[in-house]
């Protein structure tokens, strides 16, 4: 049975969420970059600092846009379960379930993103045209969440390094002669193999910014119709479509 306090927790932590922050975060780090000189005018656009203080901005967009990746899919499975107390979900889910969610998501019926999505069951929809529009809707949900599971599978090892002892290094290029120098991101990806590392430039953080974009749009949406649905029980509800005259 669901105590009131936890029912009143619940439409708190649904109402009050906090992971826009993420999204202000990259948007953020997005503006310094643009306006490199406004935020460090007391280094040089030559100066080799700058390639520097760029690769460790774009580090950070790169890691929150994998650290949002993981809230997105641990509060989508809390609210899957369609339980008042999705908050207990957040508080005891695994990183594997996480990978398992991404990993699985290219082979994932329509249905189930329905189900994900807050949508009432595609089969249930007897107007034709409507339903059209929610499966081309959970076709592109499922495209962009495989988009998102890729690169969170991809840098989950540079996120862990990062996070658990910031066992990540930015440094700068020595080029051979007639070459410029640039910066690069290093991280050791396996504990049993401490003499190897993974070196990477990164690059420019449009589709990271652009994802975040995204992320924070679907989970405000699946956390509104949810609350609608479960926590306030209301007879009606409304939801977002996504993907419609999208490319």
């Amino acid at each position: 049975m669901v105590k009131k306090g936890e029912l009143g927790l619940a439409r708190i932590l649904s109402t009050y969420q906090s992971h826009p922050w993420l999204f202000f975060k990259v948007k953020m780090l997005e503006r310094v970059l643009q306006n490199f000189h406004s935020w460090f005018p007391e280094i040089e656009f030559n100066d080799e600092k700058a390639s520097l203080v760029h690769e460790m901005i774009r580090l950070e967009i790169l890691v929150t846009t994998v650290h949002y990746a993981e809230v997105l899919a641990a509060n989508i499975l809390a609210f899957r379960e369609r339980r008042k107390r999705f908050h207990r979900i957040l508080l005891s889910y695994k990183v594997s379930e996480v990978i398992d969610f991404y990993e699985k998501m290219k082979h994932r019926r329509l249905s189930y993103i329905a189900k994900l999505l807050g949508y009432p069951a595609l089969f249930q929809i007897t107007d034709e045209k409507g339903r059209e529009t929610l499966k081309t809707s959970c076709e592109y949900v499922k495209r962009r969440l495989s988009e998102i599971g890729d690169f969170y599978l991809r840098f989950n090892s540079l996120y862990n390094a990062y996070k658990h002892g910031f066992r990540v290094g930015v440094a700068q290029s020595a080029p051979p002669p007639g070459f410029e120098p640039y910066a690069f991101t290093l991280w050791p990806p396996d504990r049993e193999k401490l003499d190897e590392a993974i070196v990477m430039r990164l690059g420019q953080p449009e589709k990271e910014i652009e994802m975040c974009a995204f992320m924070v749009s679907l989970l405000n949406a699946i956390t509104e119709t949810f609350s609608q649905r479960i926590l306030n029980r209301k007879p009606s509800f409304t939801t977002r479509i996504f993907g419609v005259d999208q490319t």
